[in-house]
């Protein structure tokens, strides 16, 4: 089963988390500000050279309105790409990537521009799949890999009852209906919920990894178990049966 750890330069992304530093987020696609940022990077990492680098959140669930958006993609795709385009030609880097929430931005970067890569937050998981219908083809046909971000959508898939969150937020009472069918399936099979939601994206050709959140070292550890779980073919055969994954879904 595929694998990957590595290290990523994330593009734009300043105070947003716990820990980070007091100051307000201000996104700058352009050109300049871009190699700034690369340039700035290096230097504090003590590095020539960064493997993967992502243009991150050209996105309507960070940005909310429309012109935000038709903005930043229209300044990332002639100034960021262009810098970053310039710098994996240079050997700078090695592959350029758009790191996003939403597969339909997604694809759109895709039909513009040459990327190598997409790391996709929570869009191809147990409990979403309408990115198989286009995105994942398209992904296919351009031979652009798929870094799978958030496959516990932000903690509802990660079997703990204390966190029902979706999308960072509470989850609607369709999705926890559906998490608890889903629970007492894998109950049936004595398989961890987790297991089935890391196992699960890894099984389509395009993916070839998934990026899992972890606050100590016992769930760094749980995560990197689940890739070891055996999970019998009738499982995956049930889901499709009860309609609860796409019977076109690839499955391990």
């Amino acid at each position: 089963m595929p694998q990957s750890l590595y290290l990523y330069y994330d593009l734009n992304k300043s105070g947003a988390w716990k820990g980070g530093l007091n100051f307000n987020p201000y996104y700058d696609y352009s050109y300049d500000g871009t190699m700034r940022c690369v340039e700035q990077s290096m230097h504090r990492l003590g590095i020539s050279k960064i493997d993967i680098l992502h243009i991150h959140d050209v996105d309507y669930f960070t940005h909310k309105e429309k012109h935000l958006v038709e903005k930043y993609f229209s300044e990332a795709i002639k100034g960021a790409y262009k810098a970053l385009e310039e710098l994996r030609r240079n050997g700078n880097i090695s592959a350029i990537s758009i790191g996003i929430n939403e597969f339909e931005m997604a694809e759109r970067f895709l039909k513009e521009v040459d990327v190598d890569c997409v790391m996709l937050a929570g869009r191809y998981t147990l409990l979403e799949q309408n990115s198989l219908k286009t995105f994942l083809p398209l992904c296919e046909k351009n031979k652009v890999d798929i870094l799978l971000a958030a496959p516990f959508n932000s903690g509802i898939l990660a079997g703990n009852e204390n966190n029902l969150n979706w999308n960072y937020a509470k989850a609607s009472k369709e999705l926890i209906d559906k998490v608890h069918s889903l629970k007492k399936i894998c109950g049936n099979y004595n398989i961890p919920l987790a297991a089935a939601a890391i196992q699960f994206p890894l099984a389509h050709p395009v993916v070839k990894t998934v990026v899992t959140g972890a606050v100590n070292v016992k769930e760094l550890e749980d995560n990197v178990s689940y890739l070891d779980v055996k999970i019998p073919s009738d499982f995956w055969q049930e889901l499709k049966t009860l309609d609860l994954i796409a019977k076109e879904s690839p499955v391990p």
